[in-house]
């Protein structure tokens, strides 16, 4: 099929295919995400635009090594990295496991990935104390 102008269900129709084709990718370079945003197209339909969320994969050893370094900075053990746990509170539930650290952010510095839940695949930040609370258990 041969598209004549970019509308929403030609986007729509295209959708599909693209996000494959990046799965495919994502796959190949061990990415953690890789995931097609927002597609736009201009008024007379002759073009769209998109953006793509990339994310490094928590196996890439220079992300680790920093997020281990982050960790001790943060008072945290290195292997809460990768520490899975349940949380159910503030509008946020479900398993989580932790990505990372984001020092600036001095209340929730604490990067977790929803495994299932309210917030499936999406990152939700904690506090470090609950962690380490969690974690001690």
């Amino acid at each position: 099929m041969k598209i004549e102008k970019f509308d929403p269900s030609t986007l729509q129709m295209m959708r599909g295919e693209i996000q494959q084709a990046l799965d495919v990718i994502k796959n190949k370079y061990g990415l953690s995400k890789l995931q097609l945003g927002n597609m736009r197209y201009d008024h007379d339909g002759s073009s769209f635009s998109s953006s793509i969320d990339a994310k490094i994969g928590i196996d890439n050893e220079a992300y680790k090594k920093t997020q281990i370094r982050n960790a001790m900075l943060l008072d945290l053990p290195p292997e809460i990295l990768g520490f899975k746990f349940e949380h159910n509170g503030g509008g946020v539930k479900g398993n989580f496991v932790v990505k990372g650290f984001n020092l600036k952010k001095s209340k929730y510095p604490v990067i977790c990935t929803a495994l299932d839940g309210t917030h499936k695949d999406q990152d939700v930040n904690f506090p470090e104390d609950y962690i380490k609370n969690l974690f001690k258990k």
